[in-house]
């Protein structure tokens, strides 16, 4: 199946679902997976939300959704270094994930693309110049213990 925005939320969270229902969990583990599973669902509804949303709110949207996508794939991360999930059963999740946020990015507003802003010279900057004259006050001196 060819992900593109318009489905890629829904398949990240069908994976996660997929991942998340295959264990049982202990009481901290079943914390890590609640907390994977949230950000999982919040960053499929924003990635959804971007293949409907104005042009304006795209960039808004994206940077949600790359943070949610971002949160669940450490959460997931970090599952897998606790031996929670096998490393054969998070990499292609792991490798979907880094699909979608190649998908989102595409949705980032390019600030280079803007004029750069011209300031009035009233209000640039003073560039302070520095004297030539050395400092004959002693601060290089060596402290003897006098003032």
């Amino acid at each position: 199946m060819k992900i593109d925005i318009n489905n890629a939320g829904c398949e990240f969270v069908k994976a996660i679902l997929k991942l998340y229902r295959s264990e049982r969990y202990s009481r901290e583990r079943e914390i890590l997976a609640s907390k994977m599973l949230t950000s999982a669902l919040d960053a499929g509804s924003h990635i959804t939300e971007l293949g409907v949303c104005p042009e304006s709110h795209e960039d808004g949207i994206a940077r949600k959704a790359m943070e949610e996508l971002s949160r669940a794939m450490f959460v997931l991360k970090v599952m897998r270094d606790d031996k929670i999930y096998s490393q054969r059963r998070v990499e292609p999740i792991i490798s979907l994930g880094s699909t979608v946020k190649q998908l989102i990015e595409l949705y980032y507003n390019d600030e280079s693309k803007l004029p750069p802003v011209q300031l009035p010279q009233s209000a640039a900057p003073q560039i302070e110049q520095k004297s030539t004259v050395p400092d004959l006050g002693g601060f290089d001196e060596i402290y003897t213990g006098k003032y």
